[in-house]
């Protein structure tokens, strides 16, 4: 397995990569699913530009680009931590589909831990 680089996102071009990488994962694995129209509003209500930079300045999200090779983001992930009452949620972790079985949502699950232990009082 690769090596990935775990980078937080705090605006910029790399809320647009997210935004790139939610379109084609959201698109691949949940249209068959919920429909293309339902998937577009999803994408248009939750993972746009404007939507994950909403998430991050104003509602605390901590917004992670998984990356493979120094240039391939293949996924991402976001953490809610909830300051009043000391827990923290895993709200996203997304793969693309060719690097699904590879490990790599469990290095990112493993920021998740690292950083939950690392902050267990807020």
């Amino acid at each position: 397995m690769d090596e990935i680089e775990i980078i937080r996102v705090s605006g910029g071009h790399l809320i647009n990569i997210i935004e790139a990488l939610a379109k084609e994962i959201w698109t691949e694995h949940y249209t068959q699913i919920i429909g293309k129209p339902q998937v577009d509003y999803m994408l248009n209500k939750f993972q746009s530009m404007a939507a994950i930079s909403c998430q991050i300045q104003e509602e605390g999200l901590l917004y992670y680009l998984l990356k493979k090779n120094s240039d391939d983001y293949i996924g991402y992930m976001a953490i809610m931590p909830k300051k009043d009452t000391s827990e923290l949620f895993l709200s996203k972790l997304y793969v693309k589909h060719a690097q699904r079985h590879k490990g790599y949502a469990k290095k990112g699950h493993a920021v998740y831990r690292r950083f939950s232990k690392a902050n267990a009082s807020w």
